[in-house]
């Protein structure tokens, strides 16, 4: 996650997935020693709860920052209410935006986006892309209103949301999902001494 704050560092969260794996692999001398070549197809599914609260994590943030000439050190909170799954190749976002410069003169923006699913094949994940975002605010720092559609859109236009290990000898072909889960699919390449071992890559296709 990068927000273009300079408070806010980027943020990454690893996920332990467990969800159902199928795959038709074809394994070629793999096991005997230096030789061996493992290829084929996969297909991952993962319950998006877990990866919902992991991307809360993500989301949340705090920090100050000036939105005008004439107002400086405002005080703002993002909390995440919902992230996931709202069609085959579509994600909602739903956030809750405080902005607060005293106890009197606040901004709160309930704000809803949806955003695409692009696939981006050299670094094997799925970025959210094409953020549309439509903040609903109420209070009286009107500044806030103007500032914060831009905000997010730059933040989380083309947040990673799952990418591959570098050791993991897994493409990303094609992505899909449903009310309460996510599944990746693409093909397994791997070659003796040129990914991982043959241990490794036994252990990676346990469900």
């Amino acid at each position: 996650m990068l927000y273009p704050v300079e408070e806010l560092r980027d943020r990454r969260v690893p996920l332990l997935f467990q969800g159902a794996f199928a795959a038709d692999l074809h394994f070629e001398d793999a096991g005997s020693g230096d030789a061996g070549v493992v290829n084929g197809r996969y297909q991952f599914t993962v319950p998006w709860p877990p990866v919902e609260q992991a991307a809360f994590e993500v989301l949340r943030a705090r920090w100050q920052q000036d939105v005008a000439p004439a107002i400086h050190k405002v005080n703002f909170a993002i909390e995440p209410r919902r992230f996931g799954p709202c069609g085959k190749e579509c994600f909602l976002l739903d956030l809750k935006l405080t902005a607060q410069k005293t106890a009197r003169l606040q901004q709160i923006c309930d704000t809803e986006g949806k955003a695409d699913v692009m696939i981006d094949p050299p670094t094997r994940s799925l970025l959210l892309h094409n953020l549309r975002v439509e903040p609903h605010c109420r209070g009286v720092l009107g500044a806030v209103v103007n500032f914060v559609a831009p905000f997010l859109t730059k933040s989380y236009g083309d947040v990673a949301l799952l990418q591959m290990p570098k050791d993991l000898p897994f493409t990303i072909d094609a992505v899909g999902s449903s009310a309460d889960s996510i599944f990746i699919a693409g093909k397994v390449e791997w070659i003796a001494n040129a990914g991982m071992s043959s241990a490794q890559v036994s252990q990676s296709h346990q469900p």
